[in-house]
């Protein structure tokens, strides 16, 4: 009976990671992150298969650390492959291809700024699963972006892309200005802040807003510091 329960637990792990990679690889290739994500966008535009080939995949830190980058991680990465509706492989099964064409111009990409919300006071080292989690609560979360700085910590901020623009309008309402439980467990030593939440088309007016003040700024110092070279000579 304890190896039958040994045996079973083998597998349900096996399909637990299974699972994970499939979902992973389905995600790399999904409208969702082509949108935001230049290389792969780049990689599937210039390739005339659309495809990009596995050992590129296997180069992503996500993929390696779910099943490493040998010989048994690409018969791996093959085998999930069979059981997705979203990618396929080549007829060479060197490359991993989407079975439906990347459009950029269908109404789901035009209109993702509607869907996303602008995450701010967020723990530096909160992971993907842990926004996904709390999102998930007002709608279908289809996409999480965390900025990172150069040592790989967050910035302090994400962005979370619905299905629905509704769904964001939601969590806009309902998650702005609270501290979400999930966040406590890092304890009194992070500075734990409400969140602060606003549409990605109201952060990219800001943004704009914030880059021409620079610039009027930095015209303006320059006329100060032209008048005091004329005024010194």
């Amino acid at each position: 009976m304890e190896i039958e329960a040994d045996m079973l637990g083998k597998k349900t792990d096996r399909e637990s990671s299974n699972k994970k990679l499939l979902t992973q690889l389905e995600f790399y290739f999904s409208d969702e992150n082509l949108i935001n994500d230049k290389f792969m966008k780049r990689l599937i535009t210039n390739d005339n298969e659309k495809g990009i080939e596995i050992q590129t995949i296997l180069k992503f830190n996500k993929i390696k650390n779910l099943i490493g980058s040998d010989e048994k991680a690409v018969k791996k990465i093959k085998k999930v492959i069979q059981l997705s509706d979203k990618i396929k492989l080549n007829a060479n099964k060197t490359k991993i291809l989407r079975i439906n064409k990347f459009d950029p111009n269908t109404n789901l990409i035009k209109n993702v700024d509607d869907r996303t919300i602008y995450v701010e006071n967020i723990p530096n080292n909160v992971t993907h699963e842990t926004l996904k989690t709390l999102f998930s609560r007002e709608g279908k979360v289809v996409n999480v972006s965390i900025p990172k700085n150069k040592d790989k910590t967050g910035k302090g901020f994400a962005f979370i892309t619905y299905e629905k623009a509704e769904e964001a309008e939601k969590a806009i309402k309902t998650l702005n200005n609270i501290i979400p439980n999930e966040f406590l467990k890092w304890g009194t030593g992070h500075d734990i802040k409400a969140l602060k939440i606003i549409s990605k088309s109201s952060w990219l007016e800001m943004k704009e807003e914030f880059k021409k003040l620079k610039k009027e700024l930095q015209e303006d110092n320059m006329d100060i510091f032209a008048n005091c070279l004329s005024g010194s000579n």
